[in-house]
């Protein structure tokens, strides 16, 4: 039997024990099981190394430096514990183990812990949040990241008053999450401890519109720092303009993942009224009754004051109007067609006011709209919903060479037939044939899923009634 030398021997352990260490670091997971699963098995190989000799215990004992489970800290001061204090650098928490952590015992424990940098605490977005951080300021050490932070919870009184704790000792979050939010801005800057600001936001706000200027164009406190720069945005129910897409686009050169709801009805009226206004060749009877795109002034809750909010809107100068959506549209064509990291976009078209609206892209809007995205050449996912139109969908697939997964869903609240939509499936499904079959096309589709769904006069999806899918081996 051959016996690997000593040195082969410490290599292949310490590799193993990087590997350990690295799973040991991670939050990003959405599954808990999926975590506890993982701590089971990194704890069972750990033990299987040490026993095998107490050269290899002590290999493993130097290079394991991350905790993934409470219960190991409690063995941490045993004399043959494979822990060590000074070798511990990450210890990694649930949420639901932060009450069996707050124990003098365990704080004792941590103070020895002359290397420790950072706790992890893998939470949800779920938790209570004034609670969870009150557990947090329990904790004998200063530098904490934690995974979700949900500002729901935390308003006014709570972020100013009877919420105890110092939040200094936050140093980062990976996922944001905003829910009808008041007085946001202000808790950011009482926030503003983090060293690193959060790498996904996601909106969700049916009364208190977020703040996209501030929060992402006068940097007065949002990643100062390039390396942590946001990953993922979701914005839902409520519709942005296009000034604040260009806010975001443009402040966020590492986005990656992008999820919007956006009127494309209004966006393609006002770009086809420009262009042929002058010919009078647009129809203002088919303009959505909303005031997205250039206004975010549409609150659900404030029906009564719709009448008002139309007048005001008219009493602004048109041609200031119409200045303002040109200058941010050219801004956000560049933004979008030089962005080289924005992987995945998702649009909701979807307006502020409350009836859905049916109206179908002007031909002559189709290819400028199509232009915005194809022009880009890091999209590899594009997802369309609510949408009424297959026409977009054909004028991407010709124009653009980097999207490989498409997704579409169609409100058909007109009832249109079928062979409407079937005709139009027919002319995608020749155009990717056509796409796949080019040699000299370096990008395949690799899927298109196209459902289409019955909807009433307010867009809700009664049933499916068609589903199409292509998917490339």
């Amino acid at each position: 039997m051959t016996i690997l030398s000593k040195y082969l021997q410490k290599l292949i352990i310490k590799l193993l024990c990087n590997f350990i260490n690295r799973k040991n670091r991670k939050l990003n997971s959405k599954i808990d099981e999926k975590i506890e699963k993982t701590n089971e098995i990194n704890k069972k190989l750990i033990f299987n190394l040490s026993m095998v000799s107490k050269y290899w215990f002590s290999i493993v004992s130097d290079n394991i430096k991350t905790i993934g489970d409470i219960e190991c800290l409690y063995f941490i001061s045993n004399k043959w514990s494979i822990f060590k204090n000074n070798n511990i650098e990450i210890i990694r928490l649930f949420e639901n183990q932060l009450i069996q952590i707050v124990t003098n015992q365990v704080n004792k424990i941590i103070d020895k812990m002359k290397n420790l940098k950072v706790i992890k605490i893998k939470n949800s977005l779920s938790s209570t949040s004034s609670l969870f951080l009150i557990y947090i300021n329990r904790l004998n050490f200063n530098n904490i990241t934690i995974g979700f932070l949900n500002l729901n919870d935390l308003n006014k009184n709570e972020i100013f008053g009877r919420v105890p704790f110092e939040i200094n000792k936050l140093k980062s979050i990976n996922f944001l999450r905003i829910n009808n939010c008041s007085n946001l801005i202000n808790i950011l800057k009482k926030l503003k401890s983090f060293i690193n600001m959060p790498k996904h936001i996601e909106i969700v706000s049916f009364f208190n519109r977020f703040p996209y200027k501030e929060f992402f164009f006068d940097g007065e406190f949002i990643y100062s720092n390039k390396d942590q720069s946001l990953k993922t945005f979701k914005s839902n129910n409520e519709d942005i303009t296009i000034e604040e897409l260009y806010y975001v686009i443009s402040s966020s050169k590492r986005l990656k993942y992008l999820n919007i709801d956006l009127c494309l009805n209004k966006l393609g009226f006002y770009l086809i009224k420009l262009k042929e206004s002058k010919s009078k060749n647009y129809f203002p009877s088919l303009e959505c009754d909303c005031n997205s795109i250039i206004n975010n002034n549409n609150n659900n809750n404030n029906n009564n004051n719709n009448n008002n909010n139309n007048e005001d809107s008219q009493s602004e100068d048109e041609d200031i109007i119409n200045k303002k959506f040109l200058f941010y549209w050219d801004l956000l064509k560049d933004q979008f067609k030089y962005h080289s990291n924005l992987n995945s976009l998702r649009i909701n078209n979807k307006c502020s006011i409350e009836n859905y609206n049916e109206t179908l892209l002007s031909d002559s809007s189709i290819p400028i709209i199509s232009s915005l995205i194809s022009n880009n050449k890091s999209i590899k996912i594009l997802k369309i919903v609510n949408f009424n139109s297959l026409n977009l969908f054909n004028f991407i697939l010709l124009n653009n060479d980097t999207i490989n997964h498409y997704s579409i869903r169609l409100s058909n609240s007109n009832s249109y037939p079928l062979n409407y939509f079937q005709n139009n499936i027919k002319e995608i499904d020749q155009i990717i044939i056509n796409n796949n079959n080019n040699n000299n096309k370096n990008n395949k589709i690799l899927s298109f899923k196209i459902s289409i769904v019955e909807a009433n006069q307010n867009g809700i999806p009664n049933k499916k009634i068609l589903y199409y899918y292509f998917f490339n081996n």
